[in-house]
Parts: structure tokens; sequence; C-alpha cells
């Protein structure tokens, strides 16, 4: 676009009734790629590249999503399971997302207790997991849960069965894991879970200093961010 200063380029997208290999559409949106080989999207997608950074929307649906290597690729987490991730609205402006809302489904599969244990203190999730149930990684059946996150912070829904029950994680006995006692939670619980961080501090590492770039921040006031 030459008709505004400095010009700005734009891309578009909208796939139809087919579907776009990720690996593809990466060679626009790099990022796409840490979806996995076989991940593909379904849906609609603007960007443009501004002086202040990258701004668009993305509505649409990732099937075949590796979560295994999307988290092993900046966190020392476990999470094995094949993935659909539904993507209802979103919104980044300034190469930062401001908000989106969508629903994940993922299993049959096998994700590491750390990753649980974290889970449940940082993001308040009710905990039936068994406590001498003390094994490395924890198959379950389906984990499940619809999300909004934005600068008020981030919520999550059980979305597995049985119907209002809250469970977001379940196995062939039952409820491991329930939805947030507390919510929203803070963007900052969230990267002390995925950090694996003990202190209450944010942790220090490269993974969490990505992703603390890239999420919604909390308005304090009409001029400042935080």
């Amino acid at each position: 676009n030459h008709q505004i200063a400095p010009p700005a380029t734009g891309v578009g997208l909208y796939t139809g009734g087919g579907a776009l290999p990720c690996s593809l559409a990466a060679v626009a949106v790099p990022s796409l790629g840490a979806l996995g080989p076989n991940c593909r999207f379904r849906g609609h997608f603007w960007m443009n590249e501004t002086s202040e950074g990258p701004a668009g929307q993305l509505v649409g649906d990732f099937v075949e999503v590796d979560l295994e290597g999307l988290l092993a690729r900046h966190f020392a987490h476990a999470l094995h399971a094949p993935a659909h991730l539904r993507i209802d609205e979103s919104r980044f402006r300034k190469g930062r997302l401001e908000e989106a809302a969508g629903m994940l489904v993922a299993g049959p599969g096998a994700i590491g207790r750390p990753l649980l244990d974290t889970a449940v203190v940082r993001l308040n999730m009710l905990n039936q997991l068994e406590p001498n149930r003390a094994a490395p990684l924890v198959s379950f059946e389906q984990l499940a849960a619809s999300f909004r996150i934005d600068s008020a912070g981030l919520v999550l829904r059980g979305a597995c069965p049985p119907k209002d029950s809250g469970a977001i994680l379940i196995d062939h006995s039952g409820v491991l894991l329930g939805e947030p006692i507390r919510q929203p939670v803070t963007v900052v619980a969230l990267l002390q879970t995925l950090g694996s961080a003990v202190d209450p501090q944010v942790p220090a590492t490269l993974p969490t200093g990505w992703l603390i770039s890239r999420l919604p921040v909390r308005q304090v006031d009409g001029s400042r961010e935080e």
C-alpha cells in the first residue's frame, strides 16, 4: 500500500472449503511452521506490516497440531497427543496478541507430571489426580477446553465429558483436572506454568521472554501498558 506513509505490505488468505498446509503458509508467517509438518489450516487470515510491527486477525481451524513438538520447541515439558485447535476470534497489533478465543481438543495421549503439578499450583486448577500417581508421564483420554485470553487474563472452561463437569483432562476412570477455581488467571501465571517456575517471579528465560513480548498485557491507564 503506497497510499500511506511509510508504505506497508499486507497479506490476506482465505482457504475456502480446502485446507492449507501450515508448512506452506510458513513462507508468509514463519511461526506457523512450529505447529508441525502435518498441521493444516482452514479459515481466513490477514496481516499488515506496519512501522510498529505486524497487525491483523485470524479465524479458523488448525488440525493435526503437533503439541509435542510445539511445547518442546520452547519448554522442558512433555505433552504427547494429536490436537485440533479452533480459533473463533483473534486479533494482534504491534506484533503482540491482543485477544483470542477458541477451543483446544487433544488426545488420547500422555502428559508430563511436572506440567500437571505446576498447572494445579499456578493456574489454580482443580486437582483430582491420585496422590500415588507419581509416574513421569500420565496417560489421558482427552484434553479439552475453551479459552479466552486478553488483557484481563486467561479464562479456561472444561469441555470434556460429562457435559458441564468443568473437566479439562480425563482418563478412562474419570476426571484428572478441572477448570481453574478462580478466573481469570493472570498471563504471568500462564508463563510460570509453562516455564516450570517455583519462584513467584516470572522465570527469566529465553522462552518466557519470547512469550512475554507476544501475549496480551494489562492496561494500567490510557497511556501505559503493564
